[in-house]
């Protein structure tokens, strides 16, 4: 190879290893993270006690209750995702997976130690890939929303 061919092919090759998931650089998936974790923790654990303290006056009000937090959630992320850190839809998905990861692995705990069956296991696997996929979709898509009403 001639210094040109080299010089080529190791500037085609390093400059695009900065780039990661979705046009996040590596810096900014760890970012992505710190900024998602707090909020999701907080949410978890509020969705926690609610369904601790409701969990005598029934199911449905429960469930109710808890799905409307974690909208609200989305949709407070949504909402940061566009106009505090001036992402875009394909970056906005990424945050709301993370945040969905989070709130689902937490939320596939608390199951297993409250239902206490061999099949409540597989809810540590199942259940943040379902909210990671639902936030994701949700967070996009608000955030589609906003950028588009933005204007």
């Amino acid at each position: 190879m001639t210094e040109t061919e080299i010089k080529n092919f190791s500037d085609s090759g390093e400059s695009k290893k900065s780039e990661t998931v979705l046009s996040l650089k590596e810096g900014e998936l760890i970012d992505c993270f710190k900024k998602v974790a707090g909020p999701a923790l907080l949410v978890s654990i509020v969705d926690i006690l609610i369904r601790i303290d409701l969990s005598s006056s029934g199911r449905s009000f429960t469930l109710f209750l808890s799905w409307s937090i974690r909208l609200i959630f989305f949709i407070y992320l949504s909402y940061q995702v566009v106009f505090s850190y001036k992402k875009d839809i394909r970056q906005a998905a990424v945050f709301g997976g993370l945040a969905g990861l989070i709130l689902g692995f937490l939320a596939a705990i608390y199951n297993l130690f409250l239902v206490k069956k061999v099949w409540a296991v597989f809810n540590l696997v199942v259940e943040p890939i379902w909210f990671g996929l639902l936030g994701g979709l949700l967070v996009a898509g608000l955030s589609w929303l906003f950028i588009k009403f933005k204007k």
